[in-house]
């Protein structure tokens, strides 16, 4: 179990309250957790980090709190669900590497026209500070990203269901297509100047 007391949107979060979320049951933890900060605490000390190998494709929040294992999308989902009474919209954050390798994602909520950010990983949890979610993306080391609701990515019942949350070969034909946008790269100009482009000729007027 971690010392989430030290982490990043963990510290005022008390620790006896955590220690309940274990026996609680899906529904009652649900109403228990009402900001990012208990989110954070709850997954850092009730989900073990490991491959989604449990069931084929992703598993509901009922389960994840069964279960207490999971990847990064058990940790947007659990997210989602937590705060799904609070007023945060379920967005998932879900970034890549050009050159291929294994996709991440993270939760990210919005405060004060900032956005905050919600995973698996200790060292990826911030408290709301990002301009941009391309800003979230280059901090976090990926160079494309994307935003997506929960209920575009799974079945709609993705708090409370028993099955897979991965959708039918007909199910996933109904699903909006969607691209990924590029991070763009941060380049020192002129007197020091940081300029973030990934078209060189935009470079000229400095």
């Amino acid at each position: 179990m971690l010392s989430f007391a030290s982490l990043i949107g963990c510290s005022d979060v008390d620790s006896s309250d955590v220690m309940k979320y274990g026996s609680m049951n899906y529904q009652e933890v649900i109403k228990a957790v009402e900001t990012p900060a208990q989110v954070r605490a709850y997954i850092l000390n009730n989900i073990q980090p490991e491959q989604s190998n449990i069931t084929t494709g992703n598993i509901s929040f009922k389960k994840i709190h069964e279960y207490r294992k999971g990847d990064c999308s058990e940790a947007v989902i659990a997210a989602s669900a937590l705060l799904s009474d609070n007023g945060y919209p379920p967005l998932h954050l879900v970034m890549a590497h050009s050159d291929g390798g294994v996709r991440h994602g993270v939760f990210v909520y919005k405060e004060n026209d900032k956005w905050g950010t919600i995973s698996i990983n200790p060292s990826e949890n911030y408290n709301a500070k990002f301009s941009t979610l391309e800003e979230v993306s280059r901090t976090l080391g990926y160079d494309l990203y994307r935003l997506c609701r929960i209920h575009d990515e799974f079945i709609p019942d993705w708090v409370s269901t028993d099955r897979s949350l991965s959708f039918t070969v007909e199910e996933r034909k109904k699903l909006p297509e969607f691209s990924f946008s590029k991070v763009r790269k941060p380049i020192r100009v002129g007197r020091g100047a940081l300029v973030y482009t990934n078209n060189l000729e935009e470079l000229s007027a400095y």
